[in-house]
């Protein structure tokens, strides 16, 4: 497609539904997004015995972005390690979801982290040592409600010893 300004001008003679997902499909890399990414991905290969690293703003201005490029490319990175270490998961990036009330829930937090941790390796299996924990017939983690929050996190210590990531992200 020939460019104007980095718009493509064959886009205006699409349909309404091309040119629709053409905008729905385009991001800008804000200059400050990109720099944050480069200090980020620098922070995480040297970290200078940084144990935390909060990156932090108002909704909407990328950072669950941020957060799934820097899952890409440190998985792209780990390529080579997934090839002889298949329980390896690299990054676990988790998504917290604010409280309806004014208390976090750490159950929640452990069941979704819970889930991450397995979605790259399906296919192998892992007993949790925690009755109300285990997999359906396509291999997805079942967390029964009556589950309490101690054996969440039991449950998560050794799925993070199991797995080794390297890095956590928390969002």
């Amino acid at each position: 497609m020939t460019r104007l300004n980095g718009f493509p001008l064959e886009l205006l003679t699409r349909s309404a539904t091309e040119r629709l997902a053409y905008f729905e499909n385009y991001t800008v890399a804000h200059p400050r997004l990109k720099e944050v990414y480069e200090i980020l991905m620098r922070t995480i290969a040297e970290p200078a015995g940084a144990s935390f690293i909060f990156v932090y703003g108002p909704s909407g201005i990328g950072k669950t972005t941020l957060r799934l490029r820097v899952e890409q490319k440190l998985t792209e990175l780990a390529l080579p390690k997934l090839e002889s270490d298949r329980a390896h998961v690299p990054v676990v990036g988790i998504e917290a979801i604010a409280p309806e009330s004014r208390y976090f829930n750490w159950k929640e937090y452990y069941t979704r982290a819970l889930i991450t941790l397995e979605e790259p390796l399906i296919d192998h299996k892992f007993d949790y040592g925690v009755r109300g924990i285990s997999r359906d017939n396509f291999g997805k983690i079942n967390v029964e409600s009556k589950v309490v929050a101690p054996a969440l996190r039991r449950a998560l210590e050794n799925a993070l010893i199991h797995r080794h990531p390297e890095v956590s992200l928390l969002l």
